[in-house]
This record gives structure tokens, C-alpha cells and sequence, in this order.
């Protein structure tokens, strides 16, 4: 239900933006990791699949140095908006029209993902970005 999907979207935003309070604020690492974990156990991504606005999970995650945990959300994220743009470039040209915004929209969280990756000098995430952007580039230069 897009109603739930919203909510638990909403819920997540606010686990990420205390931990990322609990780290800047009161320099809080142990207790900002154990609320970003504790959203992960509650909202698994099986249960709750993630979103653009999941980025902000790993980006906390990468402030409390958790690095591992970041890096397997942005990894995630950039093969579910990989696969969602696979399945765009194969459809025909009307039907591509048609979804041009929701094509925008997968572009800019790859894009979104590889600046947050350098920003943390996650090489291998922004080289997949960076990969991930050249193919689908490819693929929609043959169509």
C-alpha cells in the first residue's frame, strides 16, 4: 500500500536524521549506530524496500563510521535503480515517453548515490555509479 510505503519512508528519515543528530550534536556514535540498526531490523529492505531517500541511511552509517553497513545500502540501491532503468530502456519509444520522468528519477539517484560515495571516498560505489550511468547511456543511444 503506497500509504504504508510513504509512512515507513517518513519513519526511516527520522531514524536517519537523529542518528546523523547523535553524531553531530553529541558526538554519540554507539547510540546513533544502535538507532539506524534498530530501523534496519524494524524496516528491513525485504519488508520495505528502499528508496531514494535511503541514501540518507548509509550517509549516517558513514558518519558513524559504519562503513560496511553504508556501503551494502548504496550498493542495494544502485542495483535496484540499475534494474529499474534496464527494464525503461526496454520499452518501446512511446511507452519510454511516457516514463521519461520516472527515468529522470532513477538517473538522479544514481547520480545522488556516486556523490555520496566520493564524498567518502567510496571508490568502487562511484566507479558502479559512474558504470551504471555509461551503460544505460548506451542503451538508450541504440533506441
Amino acid at each position: 500500500d503506497e500509504q504504508v510505503q510513504r509512512m515507513c519512508m517518513n519513519y526511516r528519515n527520522n531514524f536517519a536524521r537523529l542518528a546523523k543528530t547523535l553524531v553531530e550534536d553529541h558526538q554519540d556514535t554507539v547510540r546513533a549506530v544502535k538507532v539506524l540498526d534498530r530501523c534496519t531490523q524494524i524496516m528491513p529492505k525485504e519488508k520495505v524496500p528502499y528508496n531514494f531517500f535511503s541514501i540518507y541511511l548509509a550517509d549516517a552509517y558513514f558518519k558513524c563510521g559504519e562503513s560496511k553497513k553504508g556501503i551494502a545500502i548504496m550498493n542495494d540501491l544502485l542495483d535496484q535503480y540499475y534494474n529499474e532503468m534496464l527494464w525503461y530502456a526496454d520499452q518501446k519509444d512511446d511507452q519510454r515517453d511516457l516514463l521519461r520522468s520516472e527515468i529522470d528519477r532513477a538517473e538522479q539517484a544514481i547520480q545522488t548515490i556516486g556523490f555520496f560515495a566520493s564524498r567518502y571516498q567510496q571508490k568502487t560505489i562511484t566507479d558502479k555509479a559512474d558504470q551504471y550511468m555509461k551503460s544505460f547511456a548506451k542503451l538508450n543511444a541504440g533506441n
